[in-house]
């Protein structure tokens, strides 16, 4: 773990007079600065105001926790980090709002220089003097985002538990899967047509559409779910508000931020898909399919089949599929390693950053080992409550 030294906070702390310089923002002046400088940042989907500011009002995290960590060169904003504090075990603990439900945590910055370690030390020291922050932790890294190599991972990272999936596409993205692949998604088309009906992929256009839509995804992964053994966190109240919240406030938008997208047969949901989108990315949050007789056909490589056309068609040049291994994923992006942060800024935070980071380690562990994942996996099947037949 790296310590913020008492040196390199009292350095700090005369920041205004340096270049670059660097300042910490709070409340609504924060709010407004951050939405201004992401208009034209490099960021994933999970940094982006929209997504930021959902999750805040549906996870009732105070508006007064929010902070900005902004870095200036010669008075042109360089890079920002949103942030919210919150206190854990005596300690305060800072990072990004929504990092643990989140696919990539990422550094805001404009094109330009990279942020180097010595500029990054500087801010930090400054962030744990101005705030009294103990600990900066930082959730699924990635070590690089659209070209741009990844600053924070010069501190001391630990693999995540998962891998995420991300890669480019384009006009050529179909094309390219193997034959037998795509030919196996088309007949499975096919037979499914002459099932239910007309196959087609809709994007919710109303608010009547993204209710009917969610409904389906909500139904869908509750079974799923059960068979894995663990809850459908999907279904509880600041999840259901947060994707109806932003998919509604989405319909009004040229570029829709969240979108549920859907597989239908016929009249039928087959299968969805709740996508966000940030610049020319679209990052698949969460997706689900039907059970029964037509999930024999595939149903989500279909609907990934028809999205990325659509995508491609908007203007969409990468996608990700989130963290969690899972093959199918592996037909439309590259598995990648990300990483884990947990950064002490004090002596406090030296102390107790390995108490923090103990679960995500433990975490790591199991679904890295074959045998302790079977063995989890059983006992949260059996923990499931039993459910009427």
């Amino acid at each position: 773990m790296v310590e913020v030294s008492p040196a390199q906070v009292a350095n700090g702390s005369s920041h205004r007079g340096a270049s670059p310089s660097i300042d910490v923002l709070d409340g609504a002046e924060a709010m407004r600065a951050w939405m201004d400088f992401a208009e034209t940042a490099q960021l994933t989907p999970y940094q982006a105001p929209f997504w930021l500011g959902g999750v805040m009002a549906c996870f009732d995290m105070p508006r007064e926790s929010f902070r900005l960590l902004m870095i200036h060169d010669a008075g042109t904003p360089r890079a920002a980090l949103p942030l919210v504090l919150s206190r854990r075990s005596g300690c305060v603990l800072a990072e990004i709002p929504g990092s643990q439900l989140g696919n990539s945590d990422w550094f805001p910055q404009q094109a330009g220089p990279a942020l180097d370690g010595e500029l990054l030390d500087r801010a930090f020291a400054i962030l744990a003097r101005a705030q009294g922050v103990d600990i900066l932790r930082f959730s699924n890294l990635p070590a690089a985002w659209q070209g741009r190599d990844n600053p924070l991972l010069g501190y001391p990272v630990a693999p995540a538990p998962d891998h995420f999936y991300v890669g480019p596409i384009g006009p050529h993205t179909r094309d390219s899967l193997p034959k037998r692949r795509r030919g196996d998604i088309l007949r499975g088309q096919r037979r499914l047509e002459e099932m239910t009906g007309p196959v087609t992929l809709r994007r919710a256009s109303t608010p009547a559409e993204v209710e009917a839509m969610h409904a389906a995804f909500l139904q869908q992964r509750t079974v799923r779910f059960r068979e894995m053994g663990v809850r459908n966190i999907f279904a509880e109240t600041p999840f259901r508000r947060l994707f109806d919240d932003l998919a509604k406030t989405s319909l009004a938008m040229d570029r829709p931020t969240l979108c549920f997208d859907a597989l239908y047969g016929g009249d039928e949901i087959l299968a969805t898909a709740i996508g966000i989108r940030a610049g020319s990315h679209y990052s698949q949050y969460i997706n689900s399919n039907a059970s029964g007789p037509a999930a024999k056909y595939n149903l989500m490589g279909l609907l990934m089949y028809l999205l990325v056309e659509r995508l491609v068609a908007e203007g969409v040049e990468s996608l990700d599929m989130g963290v969690g291994d899972f093959a199918y994923k592996e037909i439309w992006t590259q598995k990648t390693a990300v990483y884990d942060l947990m950064l002490p800024l004090s002596l406090k935070g030296k102390l107790f950053a390995p108490a923090f980071g103990a679960k995500r380690a433990a975490k790591r562990l199991i679904k890295r080992n074959q045998q302790l994942w079977q063995v989890a996996r059983s006992f949260r099947q059996l923990r499931q409550p039993k459910t009427e037949s």
